[in-house]
């Protein structure tokens, strides 16, 4: 079984890897690994959500960065590290490597990882709102595929991140809520008073009342 995993996992990588193989995303796909604006990108909105976004928004900034670090900076790193899996280019001498390969573990993939825990928590928080769910969505499964495309992971290494990414995500949440939900009334009966649900805050438009935003 497992040798058919391995197999299926890379003739998978082979055919987006090779046989999908264009200049216009072999220009476009390396920048999905990061750019320089993108952290000034992420911090701006990341203040315009808190500065506009309402009791929403301030508990979904926050939700969301712990989110990724747990998914990023603990989960990520402690399965590569444990697993060990060579990256493609390690063991595939005609990868197309169109960034530089790192000796850490190639299972699971942090970008799908992160990208997927945060469409994650944006799907809790913002319901309601298919425009930004739906983006943030489709961006994750274009981060997710450019990383076979680069040749820094297999498809089972992305795949594998974004079921660990939207699973971190969504537990984050939950267990933040029910701690909140146990011990909020206690310690912070003001607060909690005022936003009783940590996972359904109320939204800009609606201060003082539960609001499905």
């Amino acid at each position: 079984m497992m040798a058919w995993l391995e197999a299926t996992d890379t003739a998978l990588f082979y055919f987006v890897n090779h046989a999908m193989a264009n200049p216009v995303f072999d220009a476009v796909m390396p920048l999905l690994a990061g750019h320089v604006l993108f952290v000034p990108a992420v911090l701006l909105t990341a203040l315009a959500v808190l500065w506009k976004g309402g009791p929403r928004g301030r508990v979904f900034v926050p939700m969301l960065a712990l989110a990724v670090a747990l998914t990023d900076g603990f989960l990520c790193n402690a399965i590569r590290d444990a697993v060990r899996r060579p990256r493609p280019a390690m063991v595939l001498t005609d990868t197309r490597a169109l960034l530089r390969t790192t000796r850490r573990g190639s299972l699971p993939s942090a970008h799908a990882a992160n990208w997927f825990a945060a469409a994650a928590v944006v799907g809790i928080y913002y319901r309601r709102r298919w425009l930004p769910v739906a983006a943030v969505a489709a961006f994750a499964g274009v981060v997710a595929f450019s990383r076979v495309y680069n040749g820094v992971h297999y498809p089972g290494d992305v795949l594998a991140g974004a079921v660990l990414g939207a699973g971190t995500g969504l537990v984050t949440v939950w267990l933040v809520h029910a701690l909140w939900t146990a011990l909020g009334p206690r310690w912070f009966p003001r607060w909690w008073s005022r936003w009783p649900s940590l996972a359904n805050p109320p939204g800009p438009s609606a201060p003082g009342a539960q609001a499905g935003g």
